[in-house]
């Protein structure tokens, strides 16, 4: 999994704060956004924080390109619509070179799947098979657009993710959870990570969600 931040708002704790600040101010009492370390926005963020007021977080927004993901977890990703704009791969162009095998196929075979070979080589095989007839579809005349159906979820595509800071914070509350499928929840500790290092205040209180 590859996840890069491509863009972000600069100065994004100064300015949810002083946009929310403006709510209570008239017109001709509002402040400029400061720049810079300031003590006053960072203690008056921290409350929108504790009191759940997170209107203003709408105000700034992240892009991300996450690649080397299956299409399993696009389809949960996508599912994030509200505050959330995407651009992924076009697999009516592209065709795909490799897939996403999950931890839990690696492991030993159940007594009764022997017959079967091992989990992980019928899996690989599998995914094998189905590359093969997908090409095999093109090369007699199926269209790309029509030939991708015969491939399963877990072959890989990239996708452009933009998002507004509620929106992620959003995400980022129902993906670090413990019961979140493993592969989106990898994902959402990228994003973590990512958002901490230039903002940790935005983020520092789900903490404790991560693995």
């Amino acid at each position: 999994m590859e996840v890069e931040l491509i863009d972000y708002t600069p100065n994004a704790i100064n300015k949810i704060a002083t946009l929310a600040n403006w709510t209570h101010k008239n017109n001709a009492e509002r402040q400029p956004i400061p720049t810079g370390e300031n003590a006053q926005c960072k203690k008056l963020f921290k409350h929108l924080i504790k009191v759940g007021h997170d209107g203003a977080f709408e105000h700034v927004n992240f892009t991300f390109h996450v690649g080397e993901v299956s299409r399993a977890l696009t389809h949960q990703l996508v599912r994030h619509r509200i505050g959330f704009s995407y651009l992924q791969q076009s697999d009516r162009v592209v065709t795909p070179n490799s897939f996403i095998t999950p931890e839990s196929v690696c492991k030993p075979p159940k007594e009764a799947f022997v017959a079967c070979n091992h989990n992980n080589s019928y899996f690989k095989q599998h995914m094998i098979d189905s590359l093969v007839k997908y090409n095999t579809l093109i090369a007699n005349g199926v269209p790309k657009e029509d030939a991708r159906f015969i491939l399963p979820n877990g072959y890989t595509t990239h996708i452009t993710v933009t998002c507004n800071g509620r929106s992620l914070r959003h995400l980022l509350k129902l993906r670090l959870a413990k019961g979140a499928q493993w592969e989106i929840r990898a994902l959402a500790n990228k994003l973590f990570d990512i958002v901490y290092e230039i903002y940790p205040e935005l983020v520092e209180d789900l903490k404790w969600n991560l693995k």
